[in-house]
């Protein structure tokens, strides 16, 4: 990066990892949302020719093409900003870096989608027109563009803000924890599971519990109906059914009691917070069978090794463990396991690394 460092700029985002929450995003369910500083950079060099060219990790080496077959994401993130009345005036060379498990993942990541944004305001002089929150905004439409999917407005929002948030999308905002994070231990899947947000049947099936429910119950919402507003009334739903219903309603009431344990003034009780993150996993597992032998082994060893809790992420290829003191021990024993994990502190939200020398960049 020695070129970029001397005559560009460089930005960066950190990875965000849904640690609550891990449903449907179309409910607009509660999640809690944690910035790990393995950043994604964009280093961006100015060009003569007003061309632009893209590096990805694992990808060609230079690709001149900014059509979305080529470059999956930026020229998304280039068509919300041109609603904005922002765009590339001249031509410049990005090459993206990334210390994220997956580089090759990269590339549609929700970081990646924040550190796009920022670099484009940050050649163009523009910083200051957007805040975290509608740098997260841009980024999230772009992500659905480039998809045809989620938003992935929690992740999204944590790689823009940085630091442990809770995500409430129903009210189109988050709060930010006040007390960090001990580190966390992050690994990716050999054979991922596939993204939970996305998913056709899930949706389909979802949507028919609704009807279901609401045919018997009338006025239920996730958003509000408790669980034992309907838990006689669940009896009439074939199980399968049954089993989302709760399971949604069950890993939204553990989100909002990890928010408390988290602002407790007694200060953070490790064990309850450990417990939240497995009984969330068992609910992926039980009741959306959003599991797989190699996840269960991989939760195992990090716990055998001293972890409190674990839980797979929505994107179904990253399990987080929760091992104060002993987050070394626990990599070790996840890597043991013949995965590829991390220790990773959490992290601050998008910046700028570095600024050009001269004025003309």
């Amino acid at each position: 990066m020695s070129r970029q460092a001397a005559d560009g700029w460089i930005v960066s985002a950190p990875l965000p990892v849904r640690l609550l929450g891990s449903v449907l995003d179309d409910l607009e369910l509660p999640a809690l949302v944690a910035a790990l500083d393995l950043r994604t950079a964009v280093a961006a060099v100015r060009r003569d020719d007003g061309l632009s060219s893209v590096r990805l990790p694992g990808r060609d080496p230079e690709n001149l093409d900014l059509s979305p077959d080529a470059v999956p994401l930026l020229p998304h993130v280039l068509a919300v900003l041109a609603q904005k009345g922002i765009g590339l005036s001249r031509g410049w060379d990005f090459t993206v870096h990334t210390r994220a498990l997956d580089p090759e993942a990269v590339a549609l990541s929700p970081a990646l989608a924040v550190a796009w944004v920022t670099a484009v305001l940050a050649v163009e002089a523009r910083l200051s027109d957007l805040s975290g929150e509608g740098v997260a905004a841009v980024a999230s439409e772009a992500l659905a563009r480039a998809t045809d999917g989620s938003s992935r407005y929690p992740e999204v929002r944590a790689a823009a803000l940085g630091g442990v948030l809770l995500v409430r999308p129903h009210k189109k905002d988050s709060l930010a924890a006040e007390r960090a994070l001990p580190e966390l231990v992050v690994a990716r899947l050999r054979t991922p599971l596939g993204d939970l947000r996305d998913s056709a049947a899930l949706k389909r099936d979802t949507a028919e519990a609704i009807r279901s429910l609401r045919g018997v119950v009338g006025d239920f919402t996730f958003g509000e109906t408790a669980v034992s507003q309907v838990a006689e009334d669940l009896n009439a739903l074939p199980d399968a059914l049954a089993g989302m219903v709760y399971g949604y309603l069950a890993a939204r009431d553990i989100c909002r009691q990890a928010w408390d344990v988290l602002e407790a003034e007694t200060g953070l009780d490790d064990d309850a917070f450990g417990e939240m993150l497995d009984d969330t996993h068992g609910i992926l597992r039980d009741y959306f069978a959003v599991t797989s032998l190699e996840a269960e082994d991989l939760a195992a060893a990090a716990r055998n090794a001293g972890a409190l809790g674990c839980t797979l992420c929505a994107d179904g290829a990253t399990l987080v463990a929760f091992a104060p003191g002993k987050a070394e021990a626990v990599a070790d024993a996840m890597r043991k396991a013949g995965a590829n994990a991390r220790v990773a502190p959490i992290g601050l939200g998008m910046r700028v690394d570095h600024v050009p020398k001269t004025s003309e960049e």
